[in-house]
């Protein structure tokens, strides 16, 4: 993509960038919750 206005690719690294969050954000917050709970149950006596 040598050759692009700066702008342009700016403008679609973003666009990439906030495509992909709504694709891992499921992903996310279930890894996130395993995690949580796993050490929420450690510290339960």
């Amino acid at each position: 993509m040598q050759g692009q206005p700066w702008l342009e690719m700016l403008l679609f690294g973003i666009a990439l960038a906030v495509a992909v969050v709504p694709e891992a954000l499921p992903a996310v917050v279930t890894i996130s919750l395993a995690i949580g709970v796993r050490g929420w149950h450690a510290a339960t006596p």
